[in-house]
């Protein structure tokens, strides 16, 4: 369909033309609604305590590298918006607003995001148990904000009035296995990728997002 058919006399007129140089008086912070669940996630992760993992690195040598905070909040927030795969993430990085807020303006290539997932597997693990252990005492509406299959949570929490601690646990090893399935999926996808990577930047939108799911 030509740009004409699309802005012709019948159809909606677009407020500029795209070659129209436009000022956005805006920040990042404003762009994200309050109660959205990336808000919620940096919260809870902001307050757990990164001393142990942040001593693992060599303070002295080469760039200063990326927070781990940062890189397991990219990580978390991607398997919650049920993104599966690092170049997928390097994109959303560079043109999702939410995720663009999340790094703080960064930028993150998918090698990176990739070989963080490989090298700390059980660290990330025990992240996301506690950044959900946190939601849990916040209720059931935060939980399900935060989990993988946050329809599934809601609708059995529902049945329930109280978090016993026994039910607590039995929760929180369902989620332990979705967040093992979402990783494994995006080790797959990885792998995948990486054995037709051309080296280019992944400008042009990636496969999975063609299907909404």
């Amino acid at each position: 369909m030509s740009q004409k058919s699309v802005n012709g006399s019948y159809w909606q007129t677009p407020p500029g033309a795209r070659n129209q140089i436009i000022l956005i008086p805006t920040s990042l912070e404003e762009r994200i609604l309050d109660d959205h669940p990336v808000r919620l996630l940096d919260e809870i992760l902001g307050g757990l305590d990164w001393t142990a993992w942040e001593n693992t690195y060599n303070r002295k040598l080469g760039q200063p590298p990326i927070h781990p905070r940062v890189l397991c909040s990219v990580l978390l927030f991607a398997m919650i918006r049920r993104i599966r795969s690092s170049r997928s993430i390097e994109y959303e990085i560079a043109h999702s607003v939410d995720f663009m807020w999340l790094v703080s303006g960064r930028t993150i290539d998918h090698s990176t995001i990739s070989d963080f997932r490989r090298e700390h597997k059980k660290e990330l693990k025990d992240i996301h148990r506690q950044m959900l252990r946190a939601a849990i005492n916040m209720g059931v509406a935060k939980l399900s904000e935060l989990c993988i299959d946050g329809t599934r949570v809601r609708a059995n929490a529902s049945r329930h009035k109280t978090w016993t601690a026994d039910r607590v646990e039995k929760l929180l090893k369902e989620l332990d296995g979705q967040i093992e399935t979402a990783m494994a999926e995006m080790e797959t996808n990885d792998s995948i990728d990486e054995m037709f990577d051309d080296g280019t930047s992944p400008a042009k939108l990636p496969p999975e997002r063609d299907h909404d799911h």
